[in-house]
């Protein structure tokens, strides 16, 4: 436990440390890339494993879901990560680096490997509810992980048309293996995540004795209540942002008003002081007169 706490820490501070490199290069690979990236790839590939600071993103990615204690959150953050990681893969066959694509292959595969790895670890031997739940999380995943699986193809597919005439028939044979492997991958993602829900569904049929069609029936009644709790989620988090800004131009107008009274007080000070000294002289004056 220390150890991993241990490595957790210096992971964060070399992050801390380091970050604005990583940042600037990040920037000047955005702009190298831009054009080489297909239009079905909708992650940025951000460092590449090309990158002497590639360790970092690796860091980040480890660190981001070690952090992440829902398992079905994680699961969809793994996927997201392992789209990013594709996006690394075909930017990479574009500079015609295949070893760093082979790279990024590897690192696409480890992020759908924890996204099964956390649908896998969750319970579904619970109550029915229970049960329910986890079905309509399996497929909410798996509607991710097909959704992954397809794009893999498509940018596949539009490599091959731009870089077919200028790559060698090895060139071509490994960057096939490179995403033979990543939707192989995928593939076995939604085979596993499909086992889950139906093991679920099965669980849940047994508990509740209800038929396939009342069971969707709850599952609709799920996917509204889902619906309608993001739907507030989104809602509130307008109106804080609304709230927060109204009270920050507030705070502003406030201190620009106290602003304005202790200049306009510091201003009756200066004024009265001539008159004090005129009175003062007035006094001394007449003092004087008087002997």
């Amino acid at each position: 436990m220390k150890t991993k706490l241990g490595i957790l820490t210096f992971a964060v501070f070399a992050m801390l440390l380091v970050s604005p490199l990583a940042m600037a290069e990040d920037s000047v690979i955005a702009d190298a890339t831009t054009d080489a990236v297909s239009p079905e790839t909708t992650a940025e590939a951000g460092t590449t494993p090309d990158s002497a600071l590639y360790f970092l993103d690796q860091a980040g990615d480890s660190l981001s879901l070690a952090l992440t204690f829902n398992k079905v959150a994680k699961a969809e953050k793994a996927i997201k990560i392992a789209q990013e990681k594709l996006s690394e893969a075909e930017v990479m066959i574009e500079k015609n680096n295949l070893k760093a694509a082979d790279k990024a292959q590897r690192e696409h595969n480890k992020a759908v490997q924890k996204a099964e790895d956390a649908i896998d670890s969750v319970e579904v031997d619970g109550n029915a509810d229970a049960n329910l739940e986890a079905v309509n999380n399996a497929e909410k995943v798996r509607a991710e992980i097909q959704t992954h699986a397809e794009k893999v193809a498509a940018v596949k597919n539009r490599i091959l048309e731009r870089k077919r005439a200028t790559m060698t028939a090895e060139q071509i044979a490994h960057m096939e293996e490179v995403f033979g492997k990543i939707i192989a991958k995928a593939q076995e993602m939604q085979t596993k995540t499909e086992q889950k829900k139906e093991n679920a569904k099965a669980k849940y049929k047994a508990m509740t004795g209800k038929t396939d069609a009342e069971v969707e029936s709850d599952l609709e009644q799920v996917r509204a209540g889902n619906s309608v709790e993001n739907k507030i989620k989104t809602q509130n988090a307008g109106e804080d942002s609304e709230i927060q800004t109204e009270t920050q131009e507030q705070t502003a107008a406030g201190a620009s008003s106290e602003d304005k009274d202790s200049t306009e007080s510091g201003n009756d000070v200066v004024t009265a002081e001539p008159i004090i000294a005129t009175a003062g002289n007035s006094g001394n004056s007449g003092s004087g007169n008087a002997k």
